[in-house]
């Protein structure tokens, strides 16, 4: 072990080659750190014109430790590259979530959080841009009451309000319609038309929920159940009723009267 003789002048006990600089923030030149076996424990490549690097900062009681890129470039990003078939691991102790930030101060969050007695959880990727959109609540879509051939039809609105999330490549859809239709050219299928985006539009992909209907109303006749419908492909909301020995049949102009209110609330989860 090296020890100072004199103040600023001379070591003892050295070993190795190069000069000692002492002073107050001292530059490490050795490529090189190992542990008290000999064993490697860090290395530092180098770069010739190397601007950008690392800084390792502690910070205060409550405030986490953080590596921060800087350098002479105006944006400086930060790689982790792990070799062959290594996973990058990004750990907490316990049940804490491991949290993603950005802005300017950091101030959006993104949680990951798993259930403690869980082993494993997968995220996957499932479009084909590899992105995975997810609200942090419901967003707004606004449902609109009408038919397959609208003709004259009016409808003044009392409520009339959407949400959404999507979850993978899913949307979950809710609606609440209060209101008034008048028509009398109008003809075909009840419609809500205005869902976010259209769903999948692979053969067969048919999507049911469910609905609460309230008003004047006329279901077909030998009904007893009533639900939402989504067809593949498509952006639009159907309601079929069915019953035993019944086939099912869509809600059409007839289900309604002209100038009568009615209530429809419901929900529907679709394949994108």
């Amino acid at each position: 072990m090296a020890t100072n003789n004199a103040v600023d002048t001379s070591l003892s006990g050295q070993t190795g080659t190069g000069n000692f600089v002492g002073a107050t923030s001292p530059t490490i030149t050795t490529p090189t750190v190992v542990d008290s076996n000999g064993n490697n424990a860090l290395t530092i490549g180098t770069t010739g014109s190397a601007v950008n690097y690392l800084e390792i900062f502690n910070r205060a009681t409550g405030a986490a430790p953080y590596i921060s890129s800087v350098g002479s470039d105006s944006n400086i990003g930060l790689l982790l590259n792990m070799k062959g078939t290594g996973i990058l691991q990004v750990g907490s102790d316990g049940s804490s979530p491991v949290e993603f930030l950005s802005g300017t101060a950091q101030q959006h969050t993104a949680v990951f959080a798993f259930a403690n007695a869980a082993t494993s959880q997968t995220i996957t990727f499932p479009d084909t841009s590899y992105t995975v959109a997810a609200n942090s609540g419901f967003t707004a879509w606004t449902p609109v009451f009408t038919f397959a051939t609208p003709g004259n039809l009016s409808v003044s609105y009392a409520t009339q309000v959407g949400s959404y999330v999507k979850v993978g490549n899913h949307y979950t859809v809710t609606f609440s319609l209060v209101c008034t239709p008048t028509f009398s050219t109008a003809s075909g299928n009840f419609q809500i038309t205005g869902l976010p985006v259209a769903s999948n539009s692979t053969a067969g992909n048919v999507a049911v929920g469910s609905l609460y209907m309230q008003g004047t109303y006329t279901w077909p006749v030998g009904s007893t159940t009533i639900v939402t419908t989504n067809a593949a492909g498509t952006s639009i909301i159907g309601v079929q009723a069915s019953g035993i020995a019944t086939a099912a049949a869509s809600l059409t102009t007839a289900s309604f009267t002209t100038t009568s209110a009615v209530t429809l609330i419901g929900t529907l989860t679709y394949l994108i």
